[in-house]
C-alpha cells in the first residue's frame, strides 16, 4: 500500500496474532536510560528534527513523558429515528443526505436512465427500454442482496421454475421482477455521468469517478450519523474481482487506492491516507492503530502534534526508526526500547521479530490470556494491539459469507455492492446499539445471538424483505407499463 519512497529499504513484512504464542520477558538490564549515539534519527528527507533515540535499558520502568490525556467525547450513534422504527429506515438514513438532498437510490435512478439513454441513441438497433423508477430500484437491490443469502451457481437460476429443479425453487425472485427486467437494470446501472468523465492521463482525472458519487455520499452520512469511539483503526480491506483494471486495491472507510500516479508524495501514499481518513478527528485525542503498511515515525509526531496518539506496528527500515533495529536480533521473549520525545520504539521477539511504535501504550509486561486461552505475558503494547486492530477484519468477517457472487467485468459494480454491504453492517450496528435496552425485539430479528454471522444473516434478511415490500404490488401491474413503452419480458 505504501509509497516506498518513505522508507530506506523494503523490510520484511511483519504482523502480530492474537493466538501468538507469547512468552514473558525476563529484564536483567539497569534502570538508567542512556542516550544511543547509533540511534541518531534517520529521516534526512523530513525537515523536522524530532532528536535522537534514548535507550531504555529497563522496559518496567517505562514512564510517558506527559499523562495521557482522558478521552471524553460522546460515542455511538446520532440522530437516530423513532425507537419502533424498522431497520430499512435506519438504511436510509445512511443513504441519504438531507444537507444535499441528495440519496443512494435517488442516485442509481437517475445515473441507470442516463446511461440507457446514452447508449440507445448511439446504438443502431436498440432495444426497447423503461426507465426504472425508485420503487423498482429498490426491488432491484432487494433481489441482489438477496443472492448473498441464497447461493445459486448463475443468476438465470434464481428465476428457474421447472420441475428438474423443483427443490431449489426461488419464485419470490419472479414474483418481484421478471429475469429480463432485472438483466437489463444490470447491464444498464450507473452511478455518475459518462460524459463528465476526464480521461485517463488528463489533469483532473479522477480513478473513482464511476461510483464517486455513492462515495460522497457515504462519507457524508457516515460522519453525520455516527461519532466514533476513542480507538480507530486504519485497514485496507480487499474487493474481489478476476478482471483487469489499474484501481488495485480497495480501502477500508471508503477511501479508494488506485495505484501509483500522478505527483509522488513527500511522505508516501501510506501518510497521507492515514492522514486523510483522520483529519476530521484531530484535536479530540483519539487514538488511530495501524499496520506496518503505513506506520511510521514522522506519521505518529504528526498525529500527536494534532492531539491524537497513534499505535502500530512499523517496518525497521522505515526512515526515522532507530538504526540499530536494523542490525539486532531480540530473544524471543526479549524486547529493546527506544524513546523519542512522548514516541515509544519497541522491538520484541516473538515467531517473529515484531517492532511497534505509539505515543499512547507502554513496554512494560502485562498478565493476559490469547485466543486459546492460555495465559501469557506480554508488553502492554501488544497486547493493546491485539484486542483493538482488528475493526477492519471484523467488518469484512460480516459481509464477506453474504456477498453476493454477481460475476461483472466491471470493477466499479464490486465496489458498489461491497459498500451497499458495509451499510447494511453500519446499520445492523445502530441498530442493536438504539435497542440494546429492549428485552423483546420490534422485529422478528434475534440479535442476543452469540454467532455474529447469524446476527447478520438475520438482519439481513429482514432488511431485503422490507426491500421487497416496497414493490409490492408493482409486480405485474407496474411491469405493464414498461411493456407499453415496447419493452416485453419473457417469464422462465
Amino acid at each position: 500500500m505504501s509509497d516506498q519512497s518513505d522508507f530506506e529499504d523494503e523490510g520484511s513484512e511483519m504482523s502480530i496474532l492474537d493466538d501468538v504464542d507469547f512468552e514473558s520477558s525476563d529484564s536483567d538490564s539497569n534502570s538508567n536510560n542512556n542516550a544511543d549515539s547509533t540511534d541518531s534519527e534517520d529521516e534526512s528527507d523530513v525537515p523536522v528534527v524530532r532528536g535522537p533515540w534514548i535507550t531504555i535499558n529497563d522496559p518496567e520502568t517505562y514512564e510517558h513523558p506527559s499523562e495521557i490525556v482522558q478521552f471524553e467525547q460522546r460515542i455511538g450513534p446520532i440522530n437516530p429515528p423513532p425507537i419502533n422504527s424498522h431497520p430499512i429506515e435506519y438504511f436510509d438514513r445512511l443513504a441519504s443526505d438531507p444537507a444535499t438532498g441528495g440519496s443512494l437510490i435517488n442516485i442509481l435512478v437517475t445515473e441507470t436512465n442516463r446511461y440507457a439513454d446514452q447508449y440507445i441513441q448511439q446504438a443502431e438497433n436498440p432495444k426497447p427500454w423503461s426507465n426504472v423508477n425508485a420503487s423498482e430500484m429498490r426491488a432491484f437491490l432487494g433481489l441482489f442482496l438477496s443472492m448473498g443469502l441464497v447461493k445459486k451457481p448463475n443468476l438465470r437460476s434464481y428465476w428457474n421454475v421447472s420441475m428438474d429443479s423443483w427443490i431449489t425453487n426461488t419464485p419470490a425472485f419472479k414474483s418481484v421482477m421478471p429475469r429480463n427486467r432485472f438483466q437489463n437494470i444490470l447491464r444498464f446501472l450507473h452511478c455518475n455521468n459518462n460524459e463528465e468523465e476526464v480521461p485517463r492521463g488528463q489533469e483532473g482525472h479522477d480513478h473513482a469517478h464511476k461510483i464517486r458519487p455513492v462515495l460522497d455520499l457515504l462519507n457524508n452520512t457516515f460522519k453525520d450519523n455516527s461519532e466514533l469511539a476513542r480507538d480507530i483503526t486504519v485497514d485496507e480491506s480487499m474487493v474481489g474481482f478476476k478482471g483487469r483494471h489499474h484501481l488495485v486495491q480497495y480501502v477500508n472507510t471508503l477511501s479508494l487506492y488506485c495505484g501509483k500516479g500522478g505527483a509522488r508524495s513527500q511522505h508516501g501514499s501510506g501518510f497521507d491516507l492515514v492522514t486523510d481518513l483522520v483529519n476530521p478527528f484531530y484535536n479530540k485525542w483519539h487514538h488511530v492503530l495501524v499496520d506496518n503498511a503505513f506506520c511510521s515515525p514522522h506519521l505518529c509526531h504528526y498525529l500527536l502534534e494534532r492531539n491524537t496518539y497513534m499505535t502500530g506496528t512499523v517496518r525497521v527500515h522505515r526512515k526515522g526508526m532507530p538504526s540499530s533495529f536494523k542490525r539486532i536480533r531480540v530473544p524471543k521473549g526479549e524486547r529493546e526500547v527506544r524513546q523519542q520525545g512522548q514516541l515509544m520504539a519497541m522491538k520484541y521477539g516473538d515467531r517473529k521479530q515484531v517492532t511497534f511504535l505509539s505515543t499512547f501504550s507502554d513496554p512494560r509486561i502485562i498478565p493476559t490470556t490469547n485466543a486459546r486461552g492460555v495465559r501469557r505475558e506480554v508488553p502492554t503494547v501488544v497486547n493493546l494491539y491485539n484486542k483493538k486492530m482488528g475493526g477492519v477484519d471484523l467488518g469484512d468477517q460480516h459481509i464477506q459469507s453474504y456477498d453476493p457472487d454477481v460475476r461483472s467485468l466491471k470493477m466499479w459494480k464490486k465496489l458498489l455492492i461491497n459498500m451497499i454491504l458495509r451499510v447494511i453492517a453500519l446499520v445492523k450496528l445502530q441498530y442493536r446499539y438504539w435497542h440494546r435496552d429492549q428485552k423483546k425485539m420490534t422485529t422478528k430479528l434475534n440479535l442476543c445471538e452469540r454467532d455474529t454471522e447469524v446476527q447478520f444473516l438475520r438482519f439481513k434478511e429482514d432488511m431485503t424483505k422490507m426491500e421487497a415490500r416496497y414493490s409490492k404490488g408493482f409486480g405485474q401491474e407496474h411491469f405493464k407499463k414498461c411493456t407499453r413503452g415496447g419493452y416485453r419480458a419473457r417469464h422462465t
